[in-house]
C-alpha cells in the first residue's frame, strides 16, 4: 500500500508542477515579471520534491510510471487551467457584408481597439474588423449582433467563444495554426 501511496503523491505532484509550469511560461510571454517568478518557483519546488522520490528509488517502476503519467496529464491540467482564465492572447474578427464600417465605430466608441481591413468574399466585398480584446468578446458579440445576419464574428479562442455564444447568433471558432 504504502508504494502505490508514494506514487499518487509523485503522480499529483507532478500534475501540479507541469500545470504550474504551463502558467508560468504564459506569465513569462505576457511580461507579467512578478507571477511568472511565482509560478516558477512552485513549479521549481513541486519539480525538486517529485523527481527526489523517484531517484531515490529507481528499482520502483511505479514511480517512474506515475512520474511520466503526472507530466501528461499536468500539461492537459495546465491547458485548461489557462483557458478557464482566459489569460492567453486571443483575437477576436468580425466579417460583415454590409455594416462593417458601423460596427467599427460601435466597437471603438465601446472602449475596443479595432483594426478594419477589406476583402473579397465569394460573391462580393466584405469588411473585416478585427480586435485584440478577446476578454471582452461577448460585449464585443453583443454590439456585433445589432449588424443582424450580415455580421459574422469569430475567435480563435474558445473559452471566449463560448461565452459570447449566445450574443451574437453567427459565431466560430478559429483554430490558431
Amino acid at each position: 500500500m504504502h508504494v502505490f501511496l508514494e506514487a499518487s503523491l509523485i503522480f499529483a505532484l507532478r500534475v501540479l508542477g507541469i500545470a504550474t509550469s504551463t502558467i508560468s511560461t504564459l506569465m513569462i510571454v505576457q511580461g507579467r515579471k512578478f507571477y511568472a517568478m511565482l509560478s516558477g518557483f512552485i513549479s521549481a519546488l513541486v519539480y525538486v520534491i517529485a523527481i527526489g522520490k523517484v531517484v531515490a528509488n529507481l528499482s520502483n517502476v511505479w514511480n517512474i510510471l506515475a512520474y511520466c503519467t503526472g507530466f501528461a496529464v499536468g500539461t492537459l491540467a495546465g491547458m485548461i487551467w489557462e483557458q478557464r482564465m482566459a489569460a492567453g492572447f486571443a483575437e477576436v474578427r468580425f466579417i460583415s457584408t454590409e455594416k462593417g464600417g458601423a460596427l467599427a465605430q460601435a466597437l471603438r466608441q465601446g472602449g475596443f481597439g479595432v483594426t478594419e481591413l477589406y476583402g473579397r468574399g465569394r460573391e462580393r466585398t466584405v469588411d473585416i474588423v478585427e480586435s485584440p480584446d478577446s476578454a471582452y468578446f461577448p460585449a464585443a458579440a453583443a454590439l456585433a449582433s445589432t449588424a443582424g445576419r450580415a455580421c459574422k464574428a469569430a475567435c480563435n479562442s474558445p473559452l471566449s467563444l463560448r461565452r459570447a455564444s449566445s450574443a451574437c447568433t453567427r459565431l466560430s471558432y478559429l483554430p490558431t495554426v
